[in-house]
C-alpha cells in the first residue's frame, strides 16, 4: 500500500479522523519500506541481524505459493524461484558496497546484487525505461485535460518532440492489451496530440498538422479482446479516448471539421461506453459554432438510447448481434443526415411507451419476493437510461436555451423524459378507479432520477420558475410521496447549489424553491413524525430540509456564498427558511437544520429575524418538542440565544424579553444552560411585564 493508500474511503463527517491518519503518516517509520530496513538490520549485525540474513538467504527454498495447485505449475515455480533468487541476495552483508558521499557528509551504501542480470533482467529494465518515456507524456496529458490548461513539468513544444518521436506511421494499426508497453505508447501519443489541439495557443502549423494526423489516425485503432473490460469500464490513458477529444477540437476547424465530425459519429459505434459519451458529449460541445451539428448528435444518442429487448430465449450471440446492427444503424442514418443536414431541424426521437397491455391477459411482476398480478407490462422497446444519463450531463444546457430555432423542440424532449419516468413509477392505469393500488420498488430507476432531474434543474435555470414549475415539478408533485421525494430530492439541492455558486444570487431558483415548499409541507412523513416522536424517517425529505435552509453544503471554498462561509445575503433566504419553520419549526430535522444555519451564520444573522423566529420553533407546545428528548437541541438554542444576547448587548426591552420567553421555555424542558443565562449580567436587569387586567 502506498503513504496515502489508508486515507482512502474517508467522509466528510470523518475529517477528524482523517486528519488523524494524515498526522501519523508524517512520523519518519511510516516513511520507512521494509526492505530498506531489512538491508539496515543486515548491515548492523548483531543477533538479530544474524536471523533476518538466515532467513532472507532462505527465500528459495520457500516459495510464496498463493494455493496448493501452483506447486504442479512449472512456470509458476520458475517465476517465483527467480524472483526468491534475486531478494535472497539482500540477505547477504558480502554484497553491499560503502563508498563516501560526493559532499562528505557521510557514506553511500548500495547493493551489488549478482543475481539481477541476464536476458529477462534486461527485458524488464527496458520495459520499466519504456513505461517511463510514455508515462511521462501521460500523466503530463492527464494533469492538463484535468486543469483544463497546459501542465507542469513540461512545456507543450517539448511534449510533441518526445511524442513525435514515438510516433510511427503503423502506430495505431495493431491491437494490444489495455496494459501493455505498446497500448500506452499508443495512448501518450494521442494524448500529446490531444492537448495540442485542445489546449495550444499560436502552434505552428507543422505541429497543428502532427496533431490533426495523429486524432484522425488514432480513433481507428483497433480493441483487442480483454476479458478484464467490458463496455461500461472506466478506461484511463485510452488512444482513442484521447483521440475523441482532439477531433471535437477539430470539428471547429474549417480545414479539418468534415473528417473529425464524421470520426465522431463512427465513434459512436465504438465498444466502450465512455468512449461513445466522449464523442458524442464533443460534438454536443459544438452548439455555438454548429447547433445543427450538436443537434443531430443529441438525436443519435437518443436513438442509441432506445432500444428493443431482445426475446428471453435469444443466446448471448444473438443479443450482441442484435445490439450491434441496433448501433450500426442509428450511426449509419446520422452519418448519411451528415451530408445534407435537415432544415428545419427535426423533432428528437420520441420516448417509447412505459406500459403496454399484457398480450395474454394478466401479467405477472414479482417485487420483493412476492408477487403482483396486473394486467400490464413494459413494451418491448426500452430506454437505455445509463447511456442517456452520460449524454444529459454532456448536454450544453445554456447554448440549448439560447437556440431560438432547436429550444422549443428540445422543452417538448424534456417533457417526454419526464412523462416517461413518471408514468414507469406511477403509471396511470394504477390510478384508475377500481384498480388495485401498484407500488413501484424503491430501486427502479434509482440513478436515472436523480440524473434526470439534475438535468432538469439545469434547465430551470434558464425558464420562468412558474412554467418550470409547470412542465418538471407539478408532474411529479401529483405523484405519490415517495415517488415525488425520490425525484425532487436531487432537483432541490441542484437548486441550491446554484444559489451558492452564482457571482450574483439568482432569483429564479430562489422563486422556484418556494414553489415547491407547499408540496414538501404536504408529504406524510411530517404527520409520521408525530406518531414515532422522531425526526423525519424519509431521507429525501430530510435532505431537501436541510438544501432549503442551505445547509446541506459546507466548507465549499469555490462557492460565491453560504457553503464558503460568506453569509452576506442570508436576509434573501429568511421568507423561504421562515414558511418552513412556520409550518414545522418543532420537528427535530427542521429545528437541527435551522441551529445549524444560526450557527454558521452567526456574524451576518438579523438579530430582530431571530427572536422572531424563535417562537416558530419553541411555542407550538408545552413542555419537550416531540423528538427533542436525548438530543442536543435545548443545549444548542440555549447556547444561541446566550452568544445572540451578548452580541446584541444592551438590548432593548422588548427583545430582550422575547429572549427570556424562549429561555424559559427551555427552563421548562430541563436545560439547566438556559437557567443559567437568565441570571447572566445580560438579563439581570430585565424585567418581565406583569400580566394586563
Amino acid at each position: 500500500m502506498s503513504r496515502t493508500g489508508n486515507l482512502i474511503g474517508f467522509k466528510p463527517e470523518d475529517r477528524r479522523h482523517y486528519d488523524a491518519v494524515s498526522e501519523g503518516n508524517k512520523r519518519k517509520g511510516r516513511r520507512l519500506d521494509v526492505r530498506w530496513l531489512a538491508s539496515v538490520c543486515i548491515l548492523g549485525g548483531g543477533d538479530l541481524g544474524s536471523k533476518a540474513s538466515a532467513a532472507i538467504i532462505k527465500f528459495a527454498d520457500d516459495l510464496p505459493f498463493d494455493y496448493a495447485e501452483e506447486r504442479e505449475n512449472s512456470e509458476t515455480v520458475q517465476r517465483l524461484k527467480r524472483t526468491a533468487e534475486i531478494w535472497a541476495e539482500v540477505g547477504r552483508s558480502t554484497n553491499y558496497r560503502v563508498t563516501p558521499a560526493e559532499d562528505g557528509s557521510g557514506v553511500v551504501i548500495q547493493l551489488d546484487n549478482p543475481k539481477a542480470q541476464g536476458p529477462d533482467i534486461d527485458a524488464i529494465n527496458q520495459r520499466h525505461a519504456e513505461m517511463a518515456k510514455h508515462f511521462l507524456l501521460l500523466n503530463w496529458a492527464h494533469d492538463c485535460f484535468g486543469k483544463n490548461a497546459l501542465g507542469d513539468g513540461l512545456i507543450l513544444e517539448q511534449a510533441i518532440e518526445r511524442a513525435r518521436l514515438l510516433d510511427t506511421s503503423s502506430l495505431f494499426e495493431e491491437a494490444y492489451e489495455h496494459v501493455s508497453p505498446d497500448h500506452q505508447r499508443q495512448g501518450a501519443v494521442a494524448s500529446v496530440a490531444a492537448v495540442a489541439l485542445c489546449l495550444g495557443q499560436d502552434l505552428p502549423l507543422p505541429d497543428v498538422g502532427w496533431a490533426a494526423d495523429v486524432c484522425l489516425r488514432a480513433w481507428k485503432t483497433p480493441e483487442a479482446a480483454d476479458s478484464h473490460f467490458f463496455s461500461g469500464s472506466v478506461l484511463f490513458h485510452h488512444p482513442v479516448l484521447y483521440a475523441s477529444r482532439g477531433l471535437a477540437a477539430l470539428g471547429r476547424r474549417e480545414s479539418t471539421q468534415q473528417n473529425a465530425l464524421e470520426a465522431l459519429l463512427h465513434l459512436a459505434a465504438h465498444p466502450y461506453e465512455q468512449i461513445v459519451t466522449e464523442a458524442l458529449g464533443g460534438l454536443l460541445s459544438l452548439w455555438d459554432k454548429r447547433p445543427d451539428i450538436a443537434w443531430l448528435a443529441l438525436g443519435l444518442a437518443v436513438s442509441l438510447s432506445i432500444f428493443e429487448r431482445p426475446p428471453h430465449a435469444a443466446t448471448s450471440e444473438q443479443c450482441k448481434e442484435r445490439k450491434q446492427r441496433h448501433i450500426e444503424t442509428a450511426v449509419e442514418a446520422a452519418l448519411d443526415q451528415l451530408e445534407d443536414l435537415p432544415e428545419p431541424s427535426l423533432p428528437l426521437p420520441s420516448m417509447p411507451p412505459a406500459w403496454v397491455p399484457a398480450p395474454e391477459g394478466r401479467g405477472v411482476r414479482r417485487r420483493r419476493r412476492k408477487e403482483e398480478v396486473i394486467e400490464w407490462e413494459h413494451p418491448v422497446a426500452d430506454l437505455n437510461w445509463h447511456l442517456l444519463s452520460k449524454i444529459l450531463t454532456w448536454t450544453p444546457v445554456s447554448a440549448v436555451m439560447a437556440d431560438d430555432l432547436r429550444r422549443d423542440l428540445f422543452l417538448s424532449w424534456c417533457d417526454g423524459l419526464v412523462e416517461w419516468t413518471i408514468e414507469q413509477l406511477y403509471p396511470t392505469w394504477s390510478r384508475k378507479p377500481g384498480e388495485k393500488s401498484f407500488e413501484v420498488d424503491s430501486t427502479e430507476l434509482y440513478e436515472w432520477r436523480r440524473e434526470l432531474y439534475q438535468f432538469l434543474a439545469r434547465v430551470s435555470l434558464h425558464l420562468d420558475p412558474k412554467e418550470s414549475f409547470r412542465r418538471f415539478v407539478e408532474p411529479a408533485a401529483n405523484t405519490d410521496d415517495d415517488t415525488f421525494g425520490s425525484l425532487a430530492d436531487s432537483y432541490v439541492s441542484s437548486l441550491a447549489c446554484n444559489i451558492m455558486d452564482e457571482s450574483v444570487l439568482p432569483s429564479a431558483p430562489l422563486a422556484l424553491l418556494e414553489l415547491i415548499v407547499p408540496r414538501l409541507l404536504s408529504h406524510r412523513n411530517w404527520m409520521q413524525y408525530e406518531w414515532n416522536s422522531g425526526p423525519l424517517s424519509d431521507r429525501e425529505l430530510s435532505r431537501m430540509v436541510r438544501a432549503m435552509f442551505f445547509v446541506n453544503v459546507e466548507k465549499a471554498l469555490g462557492a460565491a456564498r453560504f457553503a464558503n462561509g460568506n453569509w452576506a445575503d442570508i436576509s434573501r433566504i429568511l421568507p423561504l427558511v421562515e414558511t418552513l419553520l412556520a409550518a414545522q419549526g418543532q420537528n427535530p430535522t427542521v429545528t437541527s437544520a435551522f441551529l445549524t444555519l444560526c450557527e454558521r451564520a452567526f456574524d451576518s444573522y438579523p438579530m430582530d429575524r431571530f427572536v422572531v423566529q424563535l417562537p416558530m420553533v419553541l411555542s407550538h407546545y408545552d413542555g419537550m418538542p416531540l423528538g427533542w428528548r436525548g438530543t442536543s437541541l435545548p443545549a444548542r438554542l440555549a447556547g444561541l440565544i446566550q452568544r445572540f444576547s451578548e452580541k446584541a448587548h444592551p438590548m432593548d426591552a422588548e427583545m430582550a424579553c422575547a429572549l427570556l420567553r424562549a429561555l424559559d421555555a427551555l427552563v421548562d424542558m430541563g436545560d439547566r444552560r438556559a437557567a443559567a443565562i437568565q441570571t447572566s449580567e445580560v438579563f439581570r436587569d430585565i424585567r418581565m411585564p406583569g400580566p394586563t387586567a
